[in-house]
């Protein structure tokens, strides 16, 4: 597990107190697309952000609009992954596990990989598979 405080992560314009954190939505459909789904998980995801100290900036807000949560190859979820690499933030907000994938080796692929970058990945729906919920 690598340890913290490693000095190699930097923040660009960091607000001082604030924890930089990325945003992930998906929807899968046209009919949830048309709903307004994406804009409701951002405006969830961006008041718990502004609730517990996170800081979200523009290009940190990835989106995929009607793909299915059972593929890996999607723009958005390509964008976080690569932009997780320059580890620019420490946590990403997803509204929920299926929002992430539907699909749980996918799910599980994906967590790793975070948690490989140093990345914190903080679900508001639900606890990811294996997650320890007591507390």
């Amino acid at each position: 597990m690598p340890g913290s405080g490693s000095g190699s992560m930097t923040t660009p314009k960091e607000v001082k107190g604030m924890k930089p954190v990325a945003i992930y939505a998906r929807v899968s459909t046209r009919r949830q697309e048309q709903e307004g789904t994406i804009e409701s998980q951002i405006a969830a995801l961006q008041e718990y952000a502004a609730q517990h100290g996170y800081q979200v900036r523009p290009e940190w807000q990835f989106t995929d609009q009607g793909v299915s949560g059972n593929v890996l190859n999607r723009p958005g979820l390509n964008r976080l992954r690569t932009a997780a690499l320059g580890q620019t933030f420490r946590y990403l907000l997803v509204l929920d596990i299926d929002r992430l994938a539907r699909d749980l080796r996918l799910q599980m692929l994906l967590l790793a990989e975070f948690q490989e970058q140093g990345l914190e990945v903080i679900f508001l729906s639900s606890p990811p598979p294996g997650a320890d919920t007591a507390g």
